[in-house]
């Protein structure tokens, strides 16, 4: 099958934003355990769903589940730089992974 076209940046931002906004995303399993492991807040995920900047280097296509895993990035209140991994699944966004970018063992 052929790979999905990757979405547009503004339109990427748009859907981030708007998923924050009106509460349209959930944290898969996974990303419950890191958020616990890496001590990572909802409200430090949700700031950088705000404020935070696409960082297409880092977006992945996953063969397994036919989508693209996209990575934003920012700064908590703190300083601490975040990388989460969401995946857009209309009309909701699921965030993947949290990853604290301060800690050199977390990446």
């Amino acid at each position: 099958m052929k790979k999905l076209p990757k979405m547009e940046d503004s339109e990427l931002l748009t859907t981030l934003r708007n998923a924050e906004k009106r509460g349209f995303y959930r944290f898969v399993d996974h990303a419950q355990i890191r958020l616990t492991q890496r001590e990572v807040t909802v409200a430090e995920v949700r700031q950088i769903m705000r404020k935070g900047f696409h960082e297409k280097k880092k977006d992945e296509w996953k063969e397994a589940h036919r989508e693209w895993n996209y990575a934003f990035r920012g700064k908590t209140i703190d300083g601490r730089a975040i990388r989460i991994a969401v995946v857009v699944k209309a009309p909701n966004l699921l965030i993947i992974t949290v990853i604290d970018l301060s800690k050199k063992d977390d990446y």
